[in-house]
């Protein structure tokens, strides 16, 4: 396995090819905690999922 120490610019994974700057689900969900999060709402499933399951456009 090849280990990348120079961070001067973007290396695409070998298996996923997503470019420089692409979403993931992971990003996407994250997203979705820190909205939450800033919205004050109380933490329940419910609130949690329909942030989940909104689009973010």
């Amino acid at each position: 396995m090849v280990v990348y120490k120079d961070l001067s610019a973007y290396v695409e994974h070998p298996r996923h090819k997503i470019g420089s700057g692409g979403d993931t689900d992971n990003m996407q969900m994250s997203i979705a905690i820190a909205e939450k999060l800033i919205s004050q709402l109380l933490w329940t499933a419910e609130v949690l999922v329909s942030r989940f399951v909104t689009p973010c456009f």
